[in-house]
C-alpha cells in the first residue's frame, strides 16, 4: 500500500489473502510500544533520563545493582543502546516470566551504556513493562483510545505467559493500520487535524540517535527511538519484511506485509521501482488482486 500525501497511489494483494487481515508484523511492535513511550512520558508517568532500576524498583532482594545496569535509562532502552553486545532477552526467557524483569536486571552490559548499539528484544520487552507498571495498564489496552481507535486501527497483540503483551514482537496489523501508523509520523504526529502524539515526539524518535554496523546497507544507517534510519527518512521494521518505509521530505509512506527472507533485496526492489523513479501519475487508489499460482510440488525458488 503506498501512499501520498496521505492519499492511497496504489496498493495492491496477493490471493487469497486480503487487506483486512491482521498480519504479526513482528519488530513493527516496536516502534508501536516506543509510541506508547512516548505518550507515557508527555502524560508525566515517567521520563526519558529516568534509570529504569528505579522505574522497576531495583533488584526484588534489596541487593545494590551493578553500576552500568543502574546507569541505564528510558533512552537507552528506546535506543537499544544500553551497553550489551548482546539480546538480553534469552537469558530472560531462561527463567519464568514473572522473574524477566530481575533476570534483565542481572545482566552487567559488556560496554559503557550508551556508547554501542545492539539489536535488543529484551530493551523493549522493558518498555512495555514501563507502561504496565506507570499506567496500571497493559500495551494495547493504554494505547486503544489514544491511538489505534483515533487512527480507525483493529489490532490484537500476542501475550506471554502471564498475560502482558510482548512489547517487541506480537503485534497483528491490517495494511492499512501499517500504512496509518507511518502516516502519522510523516505527519508529525497529527491526524486529520488532530495531534495524537506529543509535539517534538517525532522528531526525537525518528533522529539517529546511536550508529549501527550491519553486514545488510539498510540496517546500517542508525537507529532511532525502536525505528530504522533510512537511505532518507525511516522505517518501521519487522522480520520477514513487515515494513513502513516514512520519507516526509517526499510526501510518501509505503507500507508492506510479506513472509520472506530476502529483506535486504526488497529493499532495494522498494528504491529502484517505488522511490527513485517515484510513482507514475494514475488513479487515486488503484488497487489491483493477483493470484497466488498453485503449489506444484516443486519447492520455491
Amino acid at each position: 500500500m503506498v501512499l501520498r500525501d496521505g492519499v492511497v497511489a496504489g496498493r495492491c494483494q496477493w490471493e487469497p489473502y486480503v487487506p483486512g487481515d491482521l498480519a504479526l508484523v513482528y519488530s513493527v511492535s516496536k516502534t508501536v510500544t516506543a509510541t506508547a513511550v512516548g505518550l507515557a512520558v508527555a502524560e508525566g508517568r515517567f521520563a526519558l533520563d529516568d534509570r529504569v532500576a528505579d522505574l522497576v524498583g531495583g533488584a526484588p532482594d534489596g541487593s545494590p545493582l551493578d553500576d552500568r545496569v543502574a546507569s541505564i535509562t528510558v533512552h537507552h532502552l528506546l535506543s537499544m543502546s544500553t551497553g550489551h553486545t548482546a539480546d538480553t532477552l534469552e537469558a530472560m526467557q531462561a527463567r519464568p516470566a514473572a522473574e524477566w524483569v530481575p533476570a534483565f536486571l542481572a545482566q552487567r552490559p559488556q560496554e559503557p551504556v550508551g556508547s554501542v548499539h545492539v539489536y535488543h528484544n529484551g530493551a523493549s520487552f522493558l518498555l512495555g513493562e514501563l507502561i504496565r507498571r506507570h499506567t496500571g495498564q497493559d500495551l494495547l489496552d493504554y494505547l486503544r483510545p489514544r491511538l489505534l481507535e483515533p487512527l480507525g486501527i483493529e489490532a490484537t497483540w500476542d501475550t506471554d505467559a502471564l498475560g502482558r503483551c510482548l512489547g517487541w514482537t506480537g503485534l497483528h496489523l491490517s495494511i492499512d493500520g501499517l500504512a496509518a501508523l507511518g502516516e502519522l509520523l510523516r505527519c508529525d504526529g497529527v491526524w486529520h487535524g488532530r495531534r495524537l502524539l506529543p509535539e517534538g515526539w517525532v522528531a526525537r524518535a525518528t533522529a539517529r540517535h546511536v550508529d549501527t554496523t550491519d553486514p545488510h546497507p539498510d540496517w546500517g544507517l542508525g537507529y532511532g527511538y525502536q525505528v530504522w534510519m533510512g537511505r532518507e527518512g525511516y522505517r518501521l521494521d519487522g522480520a520477514y519484511g513487515q515494513f513502513a518505509f516514512v520519507l516526509p521530505a517526499r510526501g510518501l509512506v509505503v507500507a508492506i506485509r510479506s513472509a520472506q527472507s530476502c529483506t535486504q533485496l526488497l529493499v532495494d526492489l522498494v528504491w529502484e521501482h517505488l522511490v527513485v523513479p517515484d510513482l507514475p501519475d494514475g488513479p487515486a487508489g488503484a488497487t489491483a488482486r493477483v493470484a497466488v499460482p498453485p503449489d506444484t510440488g516443486r519447492g520455491t525458488a
